[in-house]
């Protein structure tokens, strides 16, 4: 995994990456600032100061074999030409990116992100629902901090799961990742699970987001 920007999206998006299995040695940091590649070192990361605009920037990061790309630079310019880039060195990896603004979200998608995450509507979203509601907040709350009450997960579905019902499993089945398209857990298409399906699950934060369900670990796929 390639991350672009090592600010505090960075540092969390990596921190997410960690807790949910992957090793730290799988994880290439580039960044602008020395700061920016001393604290990725000081968290055990190896890292490159840089431009990611640049393509041999990118290329000693690895990006022509990462399997994902994560960009979150704090200038939406740059990260759409940083998105360019990336695609053009890679035309298969996975990219997430931020973006400011909501107006920039289509030029992102077409510079060839996959996701596309706009941090100041989400924060202004939080804002309003916890005006609304500090309930509904806390709860939105919990489901984003990792390590305590709520988690959101994504994994397999179990033999003995086919054919059952999204709503009649043990996690809280929030959606349905079927032929690669993400379905309600209410939408008729997906009101029996079937072999292949993928389940976006709300579960304990005490258990391993890729366990298969709580208090189940290592049961056939």
């Amino acid at each position: 995994v390639v991350v672009v920007g090592y600010g505090t999206k960075g540092r969390s998006a990596v921190d997410t990456l960690v807790r949910n299995g992957y090793s730290r040695e799988d994880v290439v940091v580039v960044d602008p600032s020395v700061n920016g590649v001393g604290s990725a070192n000081r968290d055990g990361l190896a890292a490159i100061t840089g431009d990611a605009t640049q393509r041999g920037v990118l290329r000693q990061a690895g990006v022509a074999k990462a399997t994902d790309v994560i960009i979150t630079t704090d200038r939406d310019d740059s990260n759409v030409l940083v998105t360019l880039t990336v695609r053009q060195l890679n035309p298969d990896a996975w990219i997430v990116a931020s973006v400011r603004e909501q107006e920039n979200v289509p030029l992102m998608r077409q510079s060839g992100a996959n996701s596309v995450i706009t941090s100041s509507d989400a924060v202004g979203r939080l804002l309003g629902l916890s005006a609304l509601s500090p309930t509904l907040g806390s709860v939105m709350e919990d489901l984003l901090t990792y390590g305590e009450g709520l988690e959101v997960a994504e994994r397999d579905l179990l033999v003995n799961e086919v054919g059952k019902q999204p709503q009649s499993l043990p996690d809280q089945v929030i959606a349905v990742v079927r032929d690669d398209k993400v379905h309600r857990y209410f939408d008729p298409v997906v009101s029996l699970l079937a072999r292949g399906d993928r389940l976006i699950v709300v579960r304990p934060a005490k258990e391993l987001p890729w366990a298969p369900r709580p208090g189940t670990h290592g049961e056939d796929l």
